[in-house]
């Protein structure tokens, strides 16, 4: 393959490894982190120089470690199947990952490390430094090799010399741009989202990776010079066009938050598509590229969060009015006066029937709280009273394991800006969740 078509087809697939939605983590024999792409720090909630250099240890709590560990004594037993890890984030949060490692070899067949393909997409600068490392491998080897002929040569006129590093440049650097090829070609293989690529005019296909072959039901070699009109019903197929259209002339980025495709062996699919054109020096649109998830399970958890939603909503709220009602008259001596002795107890059930019905309203208001649009009640509240409140809500709970809830302040009791509500609720969390364990002492 010329210079010119490697250096094309290494441009396409730096820009597959920026957009991809898979995280992307390459160590180093010595376990040490020497790339990462943008998925992968947003997956860890870090910056890129917050996790280079570092160890996957330093990202993972003890459970997760031993998880990691295993793994790498099945990896030397020669079983290297993707496997399941929590990452840790620097809030203390636990990020679920599925891990599919491979190792990288030279040309000499040697281990120079493994890449780690993370789900939850691969990074240019990754593939910058492992380029980098080879190029500086390669300008070693042809210093020394360089040397040699010199030495070996001394007595050769100097254009002969000139003629022959010329040559070996040349060699260095298409051999440069192959091993750049195979190592990308590796990475988009082993990407678990599909990814396709189509030339501009006619929109046929020059490319599909694995993940994309699983999911149409369809191999490559089916695809390649053919669009969608020969695969696709005629209504999808126009929606494929048209998007592909606007891409190569907008010069954005397109994301198409659903997209239903046809399959051949998985019948409907919803699909999350990310799609960018790549041009060549004169603006010329080179090839249309698409980065596609199926997000057919996330939508089907989607329905039932709804139909739990709903089933709250009609199957609690109805049976918890009618007892918020009549607690709601004894607590106000509907039916008569009551006795000192239950008139405690009846402000304590009036009080906790009203925070589950709080309870309530929040899973009503989980598709709210989902978009970032769950409203506060903020207003100027007493914190001590507030605290206090929270306490005697949870004195018969404390009861029962023999504990005392004390709470003492000793300065003057100030107001300040919040949700009675939420602060009430955060409380009774946790004070429920450590009555187990000790004798509780509150003090300010």
């Amino acid at each position: 393959m010329p210079p010119s078509d490697l250096q094309n087809s290494d441009f396409v697939l730096r820009q597959l490894l920026l957009t991809t939605q898979e995280g992307y983590w390459y160590i180093n024999n010595q376990g040490k982190t020497l790339d990462v792409n943008p998925a992968l720090c947003r997956i860890l909630g870090r910056d890129r120089e917050e996790i280079l250099g570092k160890s996957i240890y330093d990202f993972v709590d003890e459970e997760n470690k031993r998880v990691f560990e295993n793994q790498l004594a099945l990896r030397q037993k020669g079983i290297a199947d993707p496997y399941e890890i929590a990452l840790s984030r620097p809030d203390g949060s636990k990020i679920s990952c599925i891990n599919a490692a491979t190792p990288v070899y030279d040309d000499k067949n040697e281990k120079l490390g493994s890449i780690g393909l993370w789900t939850e997409v691969s990074e240019l600068k990754r593939v910058q430094t492992e380029l980098s490392e080879h190029r500086d491998n390669l300008q070693k080897v042809v210093a020394e090799r360089t040397a040699d002929l010199e030495s070996a040569n001394r007595e050769l006129q100097t254009l002969v010399d000139q003629l022959n590093l010329e040559i070996k440049e040349r060699a260095r650097a298409e051999e440069e741009l192959r091993t750049q090829e195979n190592f990308l070609d590796l990475i988009i293989e082993n990407i678990p989202d599909m990814i396709f690529v189509k030339e501009p005019k006619e929109l046929r296909f020059v490319r599909l990776n694995k993940a994309g072959e699983d999911l149409l039901g369809l191999k490559c070699e089916e695809l390649i010079g053919k669009n969608d009109f020969d695969f696709f019903p005629e209504n999808q197929t126009e929606f494929f066009v048209e998007k592909d259209r606007e891409v190569l002339q907008s010069r954005e980025i397109l994301d198409i938050p659903e997209e239903p495709i046809e399959t051949r062996d998985k019948g409907r699919r919803i699909l999350h598509t990310k799609k960018l054109a790549v041009y060549d020096e004169s603006g010329e649109p080179m090839y249309l590229i698409g980065i596609a998830e199926d997000i057919t399970l996330r939508k089907e958890i989607d329905d039932l969060k709804s139909q739990f939603v709903s089933l709250v909503s009609h199957e609690l709220r109805t049976p918890l009015t009618s007892i918020m009602g009549s607690i709601g008259m004894l607590h106000g001596e509907v039916l008569g006066k009551l006795p000192e002795n239950v008139r405690g107890l009846v402000e304590i059930a009036h009080s906790n029937s009203q925070r589950l019905a709080d309870l309530v309203n929040d899973i009503l208001d989980f598709e709210k709280l989902e978009s970032g649009n769950m409203e506060l009640n903020r207003k100027p509240i007493s914190i001590v009273e507030t605290i206090e409140h929270a306490i005697e809500l949870n004195l018969p709970y404390a009861a029962k394991f023999g504990i005392d809830l004390n709470f003492e302040y000793h300065e003057e009791p100030q107001r300040v800006l919040g949700d009675t509500g939420r602060v009430v609720q955060v409380m009774t969390n946790l004070l429920s969740s450590f009555l187990r364990n000790i004798r509780l002492s509150i003090s300010r």
